[in-house]
């Protein structure tokens, strides 16, 4: 969308999307890690492609919860179960 949004805004989203009551904790920042983050979609080169944001943020997290909660045997199809003998 290009603009700019925090690390903590995202896990903000990400905390009320899921529906938790988990506690953020905030640690000193790292050298070099950024503040912001700003997508760096160039309209010019993704129109072409057929490319249009459609989905807010908010809304895009929102949906990948629920796509997650939906699909919740997924990760046993990348990960092989192992049985304690």
């Amino acid at each position: 969308s290009g603009n700019r949004v925090t690390a903590n805004a995202v896990a903000r989203l990400c905390v009320v999307a899921a529906g938790s009551d988990s506690k953020r904790v905030h640690l000193p920042m790292r050298p070099g890690e950024p503040v912001h983050s700003v997508t760096q979609g160039d309209p010019a080169t993704l129109e072409p492609l057929g490319y249009r944001p459609e989905t807010s943020l908010p809304d895009g997290i929102k949906s990948t919860v629920e796509w997650y909660r939906e699909h919740d045997t997924w990760q046993s199809e990348l990960v092989p179960t192992t049985s304690a003998h």
